[in-house]
């Protein structure tokens, strides 16, 4: 008798991937290629994905051995007694079916854990990544967007220009603290991008506060350090009148936080707001990056 039960596709699929390459592509960003992924899922825009990398602070051999786990009703499980590895999210930069690879750009930082990895990563070393998910194809009426964006968030925004179609315009903002610190654009920005050069929180919000009243743009979409998207948020939807159905603004990290204690903050209140019974909208979890409190006090 033929089984009638529809299989259930579970979240987070996890494959072993290998370091086949790595090249400096600006000051302090690097991209790092990944193979031997076979039958990879990566999809919508913006696709995001956990690594998992041995944790450099455990000097053990098991360590050394990168655990990757395996997934379960209650997220990702791992042997008793295994060394945890590190876990990061970051986006694909690009995807390549056909040699089973994957680019994934990387802030180098030397102080944190991922930093030093991809400094002292070669060819043949072994990371654990998840398949790879990312937004829904923008509005169909979004004719012309204006993206705005930290380094950190290069590599969403370029795959956004680079999904758009031949009748969408975008604006772009990228911040950088000075013109050293620019990462040269690939040909979809071409004409499309700008920089803005400093960490004056009001500066860039004025620089925005233009661009949206000379464009006056679809569709807004910011990201970045979470702290200066309070302000942004606060322009978007409470000054200019921007909704969630039209801007979407996700904090990629967070000014002197450690990258476990800002996930686990976030995590924290993901699950208080399930507890609630709120049904969480994927625009509302990537929301859930930009702690501020005054905001939702003064949500309609």
């Amino acid at each position: 008798m033929q089984d009638t039960q529809t299989a259930i596709r579970p979240r987070f699929t996890i494959h072993r991937a290998v370091v086949t390459r790595k090249r400096e592509i600006g000051p302090h960003f690097v991209r790092v290629t990944f193979g031997e992924l076979r039958d990879y899922d990566c999809v919508g825009i913006a696709p995001k994905v956990k690594i998992f990398l041995p944790d450099d602070a455990d000097h053990s051999a098991a360590a050394r051995e990168l655990t990757i786990p395996t997934v379960g009703v209650h997220g990702f499980e791992y042997p008793d007694d295994a060394p945890k590895p590190i876990v990061r999210t970051y986006t694909i930069r690009a995807h390549r079916r056909e040699l089973c690879e994957v680019d994934i750009d990387f802030v180098v930082h030397s102080d944190g854990p991922t930093g030093r990895w991809v400094t002292n990563a070669v060819p043949g070393d072994v990371v654990g990544l998840t398949n790879a998910v990312g937004n829904q194809p923008l509005p169909e009426l979004a004719r012309s967007l204006l993206l705005l964006g930290d380094v950190s968030a290069l590599p969403a925004i370029m795959t956004i220009l680079e999904s758009l179609t031949t009748d969408q315009e975008a604006i772009t903002l990228l911040i950088a603290d000075s013109p050293e610190n620019e990462i040269p654009l690939e040909a979809a920005a071409d004409g499309r991008a700008r920089w803005i050069h400093g960490s004056d929180e009001e500066t860039m919000i004025e620089e925005l506060r233009q661009a949206l009243s000379a464009h006056q743009p679809d569709y807004v979409w910011a990201a970045g350090e979470a702290g200066s998207l309070r302000g942004v948020r606060h322009l978007l939807r409470l000054d200019i009148g921007y909704s969630p159905m039209n801007s979407h603004i996700v904090g990629y990290w967070k000014r002197k936080a450690d990258a476990d204690e800002v996930a686990d903050d976030v995590f924290a209140r993901m699950h208080a707001a399930v507890a609630e019974g709120r049904n969480l909208t994927p625009q509302e979890l990537d929301e859930l990056t930009v702690d501020d409190v005054e905001f939702l006090s003064t949500k309609p």
